[in-house]
């Protein structure tokens, strides 16, 4: 059988386009009247036997996994999975994505490489491998019949236009997918609705309007890639990059940035120039999250739990609702406005820099201040230390307690 990786085949400017072609197979079994050929015919060498795609044949577990690896392009590892093999037919695809929190296997903590793939399977394995933010209700016909849990990330496809359901309006989430209609999802997230994704380290993006989302694949690994007077009127969501990696300079405009980066490593988000940025939320990420420049609202989501994020630029609103996450202030950091929400427990504040406004609504959250506070309302309980032995406080800040009978007592 042959596979080939899709990260392995030439890229035009080193990004995945419209122009992207994938393999020059003109399969036999695959009718040009039928509605999944343009997908097939892009996508389907990844699983294809000589010129054969079998596109109506009910794609497995292992072989849906080899699918999204071999597009977005995950760091192989070897699986853990009690029932794969080490040597097993699309063992380090699974493996990957068992490392990079795509998969977490069956309830008896075995994969089922071989088993059939539910529709509602295939979509929560989809959202998470790209990284898309959880919506809250899809909108089917039977939306009813989806398992609760799973719903966010159908939501989360259905918003991004990665699917779209049945004519009918219903989803079928018990429904065994065929590879024409795994083709199409990956055709959907790449060839329609103006999305691009960038999956080679060294991408420069110049003097263009993006209509769609942009993603950063986790195969970027930790490059750098550079928006240069792009207009993005849709998403951009990092899954890759390095300390040194998403540059967004000249004139460019990015309406909402997610952060989700696979692996260890840290990221660097870096707005420069005239760049506009108007949110940035942190998702999730092993590493630390460097978010240099100017930006709007930085938003550390619960999700992203332990997560360590410094901020080494200005800041309209900064909102911390991630437990155990820590925040560093720099030096050349200035924040209008941080709020430290109820959820975000033991969360440490370490500021260096400026902050306008600080509302804490945790008592179990460390302030260490060593720059400039200028207000801070915090619960009883919560004080603020620092400030003598690294730099003297400009001013002591003003602390303001909560009234009784609020949200803090």
């Amino acid at each position: 059988m042959r596979k080939k990786k899709i990260i392995a085949l030439a890229l035009i400017t080193l990004l995945v386009t419209a122009q992207f072609i994938v393999g020059g197979t003109d399969f036999r079994d695959v009718d040009d009247a039928q509605w999944y050929a343009p997908a097939v015919s892009r996508w389907g060498d990844i699983l294809a036997d000589g010129d054969l795609a079998f596109p109506n044949r009910l794609v497995t577990r292992g072989e849906f996994a080899f699918v999204l690896n071999s597009v977005l392009g995950f760091s192989e590892r070897p699986p853990t999975f009690p029932d794969v093999a080490q040597d097993a037919e699309y063992a380090r695809a699974i493996g990957a994505l068992q490392a990079a929190g795509v998969v977490i296997g069956r309830p008896d903590s075995t994969f089922d490489s071989t088993g059939t793939l539910r529709r509602d399977e295939a979509a929560v394995m989809m959202a998470r491998a790209f990284g898309l933010p959880a919506g809250a209700v899809p909108e089917f016909t039977d939306t009813a019949a989806i398992p609760g849990e799973l719903r966010p990330y159908l939501a989360s496809l259905q918003n991004f236009n990665f699917i779209t359901g049945n004519p009918d309006g219903s989803f079928a989430p018990a429904s065994l997918l065929t590879r024409a209609q795994v083709f199409q999802i990956i055709h959907n997230a790449y060839e329609l609705h103006g999305n691009m994704i960038v999956t080679e380290p060294g991408t420069v993006l110049s003097d263009k309007t993006i209509e769609g989302n942009l993603i950063i694949a986790p195969s970027v690994g930790n490059g750098t890639v550079t928006l240069n007077n792009v207009v993005l009127n849709g998403e951009l969501i990092v899954r890759g990059g390095g300390t040194n990696s998403i540059v967004i300079m000249g004139n460019s405009v990015v309406h909402r940035i997610h952060v989700d980066r696979v692996g260890v490593s840290g990221v660097r988000i870096s707005v420069e120039g005239g760049a506009n940025v108007a949110e940035v939320v942190v998702n999730g990420g092993l590493g630390t999250v460097v978010i240099d420049g100017s930006v709007g609202t930085v938003v550390v989501a619960y999700k992203a739990a332990g997560t360590s994020i410094e901020l080494a630029g200005t800041a309209d609103m900064v909102v911390v609702s991630a437990p155990a996450a820590s925040v560093l202030v720099a030096d050349t950091g200035r924040v209008a406005d941080v709020v430290i929400t109820a959820t975000a427990f033991a969360v440490e504040l370490v500021n260096h820099g400026n902050i306008g406004a600080l509302t804490v609504e945790n008592v179990t959250v460390e302030i260490v201040d060593n720059g400039t506070i200028e207000t801070a309302t915090l619960p009883e309980g919560v004080t603020i230390t620092g400030g003598a032995e690294e730099r003297p406080l400009a001013a002591p800040p003003t602390i303001v307690t909560p009234p009784p009978n609020d949200v803090y007592s």
